[in-house]
């Protein structure tokens, strides 16, 4: 009874800072770190934004997913795990040599946080009620505008969609 009272309490104080546009997850997007001020609070990793703002371009441009981690790992730039790999982020050597893919551009492109917006809450799974994990649908998850500073403009960040939604 105590564990799963002391589960309602955790969850519903996870999903109140969720709803407040607060950041929970552990590892923060590619292109953004967590404050030293604040761990809930996104701000820019300047030291390769300008590499999430090159993806949206390529993108937009037309190129493809795979061509795009083809010409990233040709240049030997860091894929988002082994960024944070040497970092010391995460301490999983398995990421040490992590390559850019196709799935991770895939991902990327289609994540608001990229525009300043936070959509969480994606996955859900409540222990005490036997829950398993589960992907919720867009309708359900908390979204919240304008919680940080964008890295990409929200009109390339809408032309990419559109061409998302043009190829589908």
């Amino acid at each position: 009874a105590y564990a799963k009272d002391l589960s309602k309490k955790i969850s519903t104080a996870l999903d109140v800072k969720q709803r407040q546009g607060k950041f929970i997850g552990s590892l923060a997007a590619y292109g953004y770190m967590k404050s030293q001020e604040d761990k809930n609070q996104l701000i820019v990793d300047r030291e390769v934004s300008h590499i999430v703002e090159r993806i949206f371009k390529c993108r937009a441009q037309g190129m493809g997913n795979a061509g795009i981690a083809h010409m990233l790992n040709e240049e030997g730039i860091a894929s988002p795990m082994r960024y944070k790999y040497e970092k010391g982020l995460t301490k999983n050597g398995r990421y040490a040599n992590s390559l850019w893919r196709a799935g991770t551009i895939t991902v990327m492109i289609v994540n608001p946080v990229y525009v300043g917006d936070m959509e969480q809450g994606i996955q859900k799974g409540v222990m005490y009620k036997g829950m398993r994990r589960h992907t919720l649908q867009k309708s359900e998850r908390i979204y919240v505008a304008g919680t940080h500073e964008p890295i990409v403009s929200r009109e390339l960040f809408n032309k990419v969609q559109e061409l998302i939604e043009e190829r589908k």
